[in-house]
């Protein structure tokens, strides 16, 4: 067990809305998907600007996420 102390210091707040915020009138959705490949194995990503790839090479990796 550890004793935190208490302070009365403030704790930041940022605002994490959007700039620009999102079209009413548009659908958006959120996926999130792994997938395997094995040594060699080729993928293809049809639009680059529209995900985020992490790529997870070891257990440290694996631990972080």
């Amino acid at each position: 067990m550890v004793d935190v102390p208490v302070t009365n210091v403030e704790i930041e707040k940022r605002d994490l809305s959007l700039n620009n915020p999102l079209s009413s009138e548009k659908y958006y959705n959120e996926v999130r998907n792994s997938i395997i490949l094995w040594e060699k194995e080729k993928f293809k990503i049809d639009d680059i600007t529209s995900i985020e790839l992490m790529i997870i090479d070891s257990l440290d990796k694996v631990k972080r996420i």
